[in-house]
């Protein structure tokens, strides 16, 4: 569940910190309250498109911190153990943190591991589900239909066997696609450096030949800056 919500300098909020208890929380007010401002900051947290917009004018940048306590067998707690980021426990659970600089760029952290935007907001699908007039259903999403599936049919267990045999046969794959393009590379430097050679062969170069060589350079330079000065 969402535990807590901290924006900072975003849109007309310079400053709030609001904390969610267990249960139904339901926000109210009036047009221009700033309920939607809250559901911006929500989604930039969740990794939604960053506006520049969206920054407090006079301000440098602009951050939204959510921090949410995601049940045991949760998808977004096994998707960061994929990614190697801790889970987080205790009050503080999975932290999400956005940055965003008035410039339009902007930072992803979770629980302060720095993260793309795309990361963060594929953890905020398995964390948050917004429903609205525009808002994508998560019913309708056929990974959503597959967990649903799995989760009846008790299949969690092996659904994470077949992930994590799955993501070791990715890692596999692309250990072998580096080292067959590593030995790709090998052949063609070594048929640069054979022919190389194969030329070297065919010149016969004899000691001391560079020398000579370099002599006859000489008298060539000389003997054309000669030919010049008769021809002036």
């Amino acid at each position: 569940m969402l535990a807590s919500l901290s924006i900072r300098n975003l849109a007309v909020i310079a400053r709030v910190d609001i904390a969610f208890g267990p249960g139904l929380t339901v926000l109210t007010g009036e047009t221009g309250a700033g309920k939607s401002i809250l559901l911006d900051a929500l989604g930039l947290a969740l990794g939604r498109r960053a506006d520049a917009t969206l920054v407090r004018p006079g301000c440098a940048g602009a951050s939204v911190t959510a921090a949410f306590r995601p049940v045991g067998g949760s998808p977004a707690l096994e998707l960061l153990r994929q990614r190697g980021i801790d889970g987080g426990a205790g009050e503080e659970g999975v932290v999400l943190r956005r940055r965003l600089q008035a410039d339009g760029r902007s930072k992803a952290f979770v629980n302060d591991v720095p993260v793309t935007a795309a990361l963060l907001a594929e953890l905020g699908e398995s964390l948050v589900e917004v429903h609205g007039q525009h808002d994508q259903r998560g019913l309708l999403r056929a990974e959503t239909q597959r967990a649903l599936l799995d989760r009846f049919g008790g299949c969690d267990e092996a659904r994470l066997r077949v992930a994590r045999c799955h993501a070791a046969w990715h890692r596999a794959r692309a250990r072998l696609e580096r080292a067959t393009q590593g030995a790709a590379a090998r052949e063609e430097r070594r048929q640069t450096l054979a022919q190389e050679v194969a030329a070297l062969e065919r010149l016969a170069p004899a000691s001391g030949e560079d020398r000579e060589l370099a002599a006859v350079r000489k008298r060539l330079g000389a003997a054309q800056r000669i030919g010049e000065a008769l021809g002036e």
